[in-house]
């Protein structure tokens, strides 16, 4: 991503956080394909990110921008389950997960048709079986 696109964007959350987190709401969770997500639900992330520092959350999106996390990716030695929703607009699976399934050693890749970044909330009964199994498969 470009430079001053990434500082706008930490500009943004520098300026007002609960906007910044409210406006990504929608993409987060997918909610165009789960109509069931609850605004409860959505609240109470949002709740939850906000509980952070705000020094801590601008610093990890920079670090998210800004981080090449291949070579440690390709240092993993143990098996990796890599979960991802197909609808992610905060991470897109064709720059991210496609690419670690390359590098990692055993990679498992699991895609959900109609989930966003948020799957770990919106498909939480999904999630929890495909780590259990995960772990059984190789116990």
């Amino acid at each position: 991503m470009p430079a001053p696109l990434v500082e706008a964007t930490l500009e943004q959350l520098r300026t007002d956080r609960s906007k910044w987190f409210a406006d990504r709401a929608q993409g987060y969770f997918a909610t165009h394909l789960r109509p069931g997500v609850s605004q409860a639900m959505i609240d109470a992330e949002i709740q939850r990110c906000l509980s952070a520092a705000p020094y801590a959350a601008v610093e990890m999106q920079r670090q998210v921008f800004n981080t090449d996390q291949r070579p440690d990716v390709a240092a993993l030695t143990v098996p990796t389950l890599v979960l991802h929703g197909l609808a992610d607009q905060s991470i897109p699976i064709e720059i991210s997960s496609h690419h670690l399934v390359k590098l990692a050693p055993h990679p498992v890749l699991k895609e959900y048709w109609d989930a966003g970044h948020g799957l770990y909330l919106t498909n939480q009964k999904e999630v929890n079986v495909e780590i259990l199994d995960f772990i059984r498969r190789r116990s």
